[in-house]
């Protein structure tokens, strides 16, 4: 169960050493710990599975965390009433707790209900900024800035509201915890660079998106390598990542992903980083251009664009 998170709240218990409620059984123990490791991992359905196990097995159990958790597993899954409705029981069990109405506006935000999301953020703050936290006050401060003054065309709030405002926030240092222990347990190709941090900090609701995409790519890459050895396992692997990505999301933000993953990686030469930084525009070409996934490993080894 963690502290750090603005979302999973429990987690962080992991980290900080603070003791497990003494009161639970070892069922309910069992249970909520799996739900932790399962939230870790970025399988959010099986963590809201073992917590409401835990739940169901001692419905009088007053550990906040749980509830908290599963606010966080729901808006990760973007059932967004769902996470409102235990992030709700939360704040009844911990109402001096900013992180809660923190998520709670969150929630509201992202279902455009938009004078409850700014009634709660202007609370989070309130407690942010009596306990000192100037970093998370802020943050709030940059979210109700994008919530509008009055009622606004679906357009003009699609323009206000970039997408920022459809998760819950996680801080950086749990991302690098979490990203720490996931290298550990070699769940990561790689350890994330900072600049991959910064951007799972930002956008915490694509955390299992992103990875399984990742994985998806090297696994193809690897795959088709180990079929036809001409095939350029690392340039193939990069354009299907990034042409994966653009799909997904957007040009926009496949870059930011892309160039993430080599700013500040020194383990990679200068040579490398060009090829690769090259070959990730080469994915995000293919994506524009509307080529069928089962076209790009066609497309890798005719292109003379493809650097290898």
């Amino acid at each position: 169960m963690i502290k750090k998170w603005l979302v999973a709240k429990g987690l962080g218990l992991l980290f900080l050493g603070l003791a497990t409620i003494n009161s639970y059984s070892q069922t309910v123990e069992d249970h909520v710990k799996a739900g932790d490791t399962h939230f870790k991992e970025g399988d959010y359905q099986k963590g809201i599975v073992e917590y409401k196990k835990a739940i169901e097995i001692n419905p009088e159990h007053n550990d906040v965390s749980i509830y908290y958790n599963l606010g966080a597993a729901y808006g990760f899954l973007g059932q967004h009433e769902k996470a409102l409705n235990y992030f709700e029981k939360a704040r009844k069990m911990s109402p001096d707790d900013a992180g809660i109405y923190y998520n709670l506006a969150i929630g509201h935000a992202s279902l455009e209900q938009h004078e409850d999301a700014k009634e709660n953020f202007l609370k989070a703050r309130e407690l942010f900024l009596k306990k000192g936290d100037d970093k998370n006050a802020l943050k709030v401060e940059e979210y109700l800035s994008k919530i509008p003054a009055t009622e606004v065309s679906e357009e003009a709030a699609e323009s206000a509201d970039s997408g920022e405002l459809q998760g819950p926030a996680v801080d950086k240092e749990t991302v690098e915890l979490i990203a720490g222990d996931m290298a550990k347990d070699k769940k990561l190709g790689k350890e994330l660079t900072e600049a991959e941090i910064e951007l799972l900090s930002d956008y915490p609701e694509r955390g299992a998106r992103l990875k399984e995409i990742a994985d998806y790519a090297t696994a193809a890459a690897k795959n088709a390598h180990e079929a036809d050895q001409t095939v350029p396992e690392d340039a193939y692997r990069h354009v299907l990542w990034s042409y994966l990505l653009t799909k997904e999301y957007d040009t926009e933000f496949a870059k930011k992903v892309t160039d993430a993953h080599e700013i500040g990686d020194t383990k990679n030469t200068e040579e490398d980083h060009i090829m690769d930084y090259n070959n990730n525009e080469v994915g995000r070409r293919y994506a524009e251009e509307e080529y069928e996934e089962s076209e790009v490993l066609e497309k890798v080894m005719s292109d003379e664009g493809v650097m290898r």
